[in-house]
């Protein structure tokens, strides 16, 4: 199995950021939100570009629509899969 090492600087910038999240209960509870917003709107973009595919009765925006989703779905899975065999020590482990 692998063992990944993160750098001095990432280990200085984590703890950084945990200071300065850790600081104010407004930022505790925001942050995290504005980062799972990016999350959500990547589907929503795409049943955008479907819908539009559809309206405008054009394939190419449908098929893009389609190859994206299957470009996103497979490139978790092979995320999910480089997890088993790569260890890394999470970053609330080194804080």
């Amino acid at each position: 199995m692998f063992h990944l090492t993160e750098p001095q600087w990432g280990v200085v910038l984590s703890k950084s950021l945990h200071t300065w999240m850790q600081s104010s209960p407004f930022l505790l509870f925001w942050i995290p939100k504005f980062a799972d917003l990016f999350v959500l709107t990547y589907p929503i973009y795409l049943l955008i570009l479907y819908i539009y595919g559809m309206a405008k009765k054009q394939i190419y925006y449908k098929k893009a629509a389609i190859f994206i989703f299957i470009g996103a779905v497979l490139s978790e899975v092979v995320n999910i899969l480089a997890q088993f065999f790569v260890d890394k020590v999470r970053p609330n482990v080194v804080l």
